[in-house]
């Protein structure tokens, strides 16, 4: 699973790559001086860079591979707590 993590992080580098490149060609500097803005296919260059990285970083930070390193470096979980046998019922309150 992490190996799919890696390969979109290396997608969404790309992608940024390829919008900083899209974001000094020629149709963005005329998008920009007509209309204040990137390109539309640098901003979804950026967008889809984003999107990749966000779903590359999951499976890093997903339960299931939290719960895995910590198995992996031999931490359990700590004991339940022991209860003092003393139980008190509401009858016995009023």
């Amino acid at each position: 699973m992490k190996i799919v993590g890696i390969a979109l992080l290396a997608v969404a580098v790309v992608l940024l790559v390829f919008g900083l490149d899209a974001s000094g060609s020629f149709g963005s500097d005329v998008s920009r001086f007509f209309g204040n803005g990137p390109s539309d296919r640098t901003v979804w260059f950026y967008v889809g860079s984003g999107v990749a990285g966000v779903m590359g970083l999951g499976p890093f930070f997903s339960s299931r591979s939290l719960i895995a390193q910590s198995e992996r470096a031999g931490s359990e979980a700590p004991p339940p707590a022991r209860s003092s046998g003393v139980t008190i019922s509401l009858r016995q309150l009023k």
